[in-house]
């Protein structure tokens, strides 16, 4: 499974890209946007090299240049992508306190940048963003990367808690966006497990404790979410938020490192 998950992007090239997008063309369970110039410009564009539907698209049947162009074209969208969201482009980004919120459009239809960047970032994510926002954050207070090798502290005043009318959760990941296994089997906290009275919230506040062992002290360990070994990143979801989330004027908490 690592291996399969991994080679779907990490490791995926153009000689991958293009078969499976001719193939999901192809679909007939897979909706064009029949009102659409943009789309109709783009499927103009890729059925000059065969890509389309109703079209057999064959690689290794493509010109040498044709194929190195495409393979270009692939890697800097690719390249595209990850610096939009790492690196906050306003284009599509939010800052929300040092965490990145891709914009609330509504519908992401032509929106090639956003999409891409939601299905990248945001497994699983919807193809309407109004359900939920997502916060990314790949680095700490400081701006330096995270690293479940350090230890960090995420601190909710319980006074101003995410607004949302569903709920809110702070997932952890590894670098590649996907959950590493640990012994508490625990992935997340979230508004569930407050609202149950499963965390510790002394003080009138919420401190998450995220190291990759489990800490020494009772109190932490009650609020541990267990991180991966080395390079990691954070998705915070708030599903039905109010709108401080969605214009990220709600003042989340920093990625705190924890004193020795």
């Amino acid at each position: 499974m690592a291996e399969l998950t991994e080679q779907q992007v990490e490791n995926q090239t153009a000689a991958d890209f293009f078969p499976l997008l001719s193939l999901v063309l192809n679909d007939p369970s897979m909706s064009l946007i029949d009102d659409s110039h943009k789309e109709a410009v783009m499927l103009e564009r890729l059925a000059v090299v065969g890509i389309g539907p109703g079209l057999e698209f064959d690689w290794s049947a493509l010109e040498t240049d044709v194929q190195e162009a495409l393979t270009t074209g692939f890697e800097n969208g690719f390249g595209r992508v990850r610096a939009a969201v790492v690196e906050g482009n306003s284009d599509i980004m939010v800052d929300m306190n040092g965490w990145n919120v891709l914009q609330n459009t509504g519908d992401f239809r032509t929106d090639w940048l956003t999409r891409a960047a939601m299905a990248d970032f945001g497994f699983a994510g919807p193809d309407s963003p109004a359900s939920h926002v997502g916060g990314i954050k790949f680095t700490d207070a400081n701006g330096d990367p995270l690293d479940g090798s350090n230890r960090y502290t995420i601190t909710f005043d319980l006074e101003d808690l995410p607004l949302v009318t569903e709920f809110w959760e702070i997932p952890i990941y590894d670098a590649q966006g996907y959950f590493v296994e640990n012994e508490l089997d625990r992935y997340s906290i979230n508004s569930y497990m407050l609202e149950e009275g499963l965390l510790d919230t002394d003080g009138n506040e919420l401190v998450i404790s995220v190291q990759n062992e489990e800490p020494d002290d009772p109190e932490q360990a009650t609020n541990w979410l267990p991180a991966p070994e080395g390079d990691m990143r954070f998705t915070a979801r708030f599903y039905g938020p109010h709108w401080s989330l969605v214009d990220g004027s709600y003042d989340m908490p920093e990625v705190v490192p924890a004193e020795e």
